[in-house]
């Protein structure tokens, strides 16, 4: 009852700063599994294999098998780029320590949540829109 006496926000600017500070240590972790694809993958934002994106399938790790179903279970629809399936890798690592470490669902999806718009604005602003294509790549 004393506690109530003094009122309800006695501790709220120290809560705020608390949510603050976790808030903080999401994005510095999201950021930190962004650092790690987007290092994998600089090689992947242009070059020589954007050119020949499929028409040299040697390249290219086989994802799909015969019927049209992804052999390694992630619902691809096509072949990945041999470059690019190491960044995918990492990326995939890192979402499973980050789900491994954080410790319930709404800061993961936070952290998550932050990881994919970095990455599709980096994969958008980098491949998509920053590369150039030939004309069989650009059809896949």
């Amino acid at each position: 009852a004393p506690l109530l006496a003094i009122g309800a926000d006695l501790f709220a600017d120290q809560c705020g700063a608390l949510s603050e500070f976790a808030a903080e240590w999401v994005a510095a972790l999201a950021d930190s599994a962004f650092g790690a694809f987007s290092a994998a993958a600089a090689h992947y934002g242009g070059g020589e294999h954007l050119l020949t994106f499929g028409e040299q399938e040697v390249h290219y790790e086989q994802t799909v098998r015969g019927d049209g179903v992804d052999a390694r279970g992630l619902g691809a629809e096509a072949a990945a780029s041999g470059l690019l399936s190491s960044p995918l890798a990492i990326l995939r690592e890192r979402l499973s320590g980050l789900h491994a470490a954080l410790p319930d669902k709404t800061t993961i999806n936070s952290c998550v949540r932050q990881l994919c718009a970095a990455v599709s604005a980096h994969v958008y602003q980098e491949v998509a829109m920053g590369a150039a294509f030939s004309v069989a790549g650009g059809g896949r």
